[in-house]
């Protein structure tokens, strides 16, 4: 009789076990697809804020934005592609040296 009261202690004790166990996974899972939404609303919001960046720096934009503030046009403008990217360069008149 003994042995059978530890028995049903000891099944008792690992019900619970499993019980806690399956809420922590349970609560931790949907942590973690909380999370996932999280990284996939921040992907989303990074591509348009580099679309964003993209358009700002475009060469139409530029220019619209330079006629607004009555910028004359840039002169001896080279252009350096290194890559698959390029970086415009600038001549000074006087000097002919590039900056």
């Amino acid at each position: 009789m003994m042995t059978h009261s530890v028995l049903v202690g000891v099944l008792f004790v690992l019900v619970v076990a499993l019980v806690w166990q399956s809420n922590y996974a349970a609560e931790h899972s949907l942590a973690i697809r909380k999370l996932e939404q999280e990284k996939q609303q921040l992907a989303e919001s990074i591509a348009d804020l580099q679309w964003q960046v993209s358009a700002s720096r475009s060469l139409a934009s530029v220019s619209s934005r330079a006629a607004k503030l009555s910028l004359a046009p840039p002169q001896g403008i080279s252009f350096l592609e290194i890559g698959s990217s390029a970086v415009a360069v600038a001549a000074d008149a006087q000097t002919g040296v590039t900056q």
